[in-house]
């Protein structure tokens, strides 16, 4: 479940790009609670197996039933993400949490980064991540948390010179929780965006602290390869060696390389299902949709437009 307030225009409206097309992307089914309209239900923790928060500042419209409520739903077992930096408004919520933060500069030069490190690889969470720097588009807000009084799992820091946490995972009774201390507007493209190298973060976040079973419709993990520049040389023998091993390979070829007998290869091997097919280009020297510089350089060059003869490129360059 997802808690929302739809008399904050701007903050809500910031949710398509932050939460629900990455909820729908990875096929994560979800309700959403509007406190515009609704009240949070103390049955919360029979109905939902996590709450999810990616509206910013969304700790200013809980009351505080609402934050006891969310508590008891975290004891209970129910798991807690919020991706909302703005923890200091989150009363009730962040004392049960041990959670000491401030508005003020304290220790931190700035409350806001460019800039966050992975601190721990060891985590579910983090564990397909480097030890590394990730730098944002433009900065984003952070919350300033100053001190942490429980049993907490530190797995990014702020890299603003103060070190402060960015991310913590914990538990409280039955319960996992997961809190960024950075606005959730890194989701959005101008800032960062699902693209730009945390989306494992996003979605292993629900998974971890979710109560289980926990239901989604992703993508299920597959290993595969692709090889490009393929024209059937041997009748494509290295894909029978492949399937033995339980591969189905992608294979892109050069078109005009594709002799009569290697054509019936490929489509027994399609019709099999035991290899991907697709155009690479017609030959080395002759590409589908782009015109190299040159010969010998294809780094370089311009589409083709549906004016141009793909073929025009090669007389100028002696090449037929």
């Amino acid at each position: 479940m997802s808690i929302v307030d739809s008399s904050k225009k701007e903050d809500y409206g910031n949710l398509q790009g932050i939460l629900w097309s990455a909820l729908d992307f990875y096929g994560m089914p979800y309700e959403i609670l509007d406190l515009a309209k609704d009240k949070l239900s103390p049955d919360i923790h029979h109905e939902h197996s996590v709450i999810v928060i990616g509206q910013e500042h969304l700790g200013r419209s809980l009351s505080d039933e609402d934050n006891k409520t969310i508590v008891e739903a975290i004891e209970a077992g129910v798991g807690f993400v919020c991706f909302d930096g703005d923890l200091h408004s989150y009363n009730g919520l962040k004392e049960a949490l041990g959670l000491k933060t401030t508005e003020e500069g304290t220790h931190m030069p700035h409350l806001t980064t460019s800039m966050v490190r992975i601190w721990d690889n060891k985590h579910f969470i983090t564990s397909a991540k480097d030890l590394e720097f990730i730098k944002f588009n433009k900065p984003v807000k952070v919350g300033n948390i100053v001190n942490i009084g429980k049993k907490y799992r530190l797995l990014i820091v702020i890299a603003n010179s103060s070190g402060c946490p960015a991310m913590i995972t914990e538990t409280l009774g039955k319960g996992r929780a997961v809190m960024f201390a950075v606005s959730p507007k890194i989701w959005m493209n101008e800032f960062f965006g699902h693209h730009g190298g945390l989306d494992d973060m996003f979605w292993k976040s629900i998974v971890w602290a979710a109560r289980k079973p926990f239901v989604i419709l992703a993508m299920p993990p597959f290993v595969t390869m692709r090889i490009d520049d393929c024209s059937g040389a041997n009748g494509f023998e290295w894909v029978k060696i492949l399937n033995r091993h339980g591969f189905i390979p992608h294979v892109s070829l050069f078109m005009d390389n594709i002799s009569p007998e290697v054509a019936r290869t490929i489509k027994q091997l399609h019709d099999d299902g035991l290899a991907e097919f697709s155009v690479h280009a017609f030959t080395w020297t002759r590409q589908t949709y782009w015109e190299p510089k040159s010969l010998s350089d294809h780094s370089e060059g311009s589409k083709f437009s549906r004016s141009i003869d793909p073929r025009s490129w090669l007389v100028r360059e002696g090449g037929i």
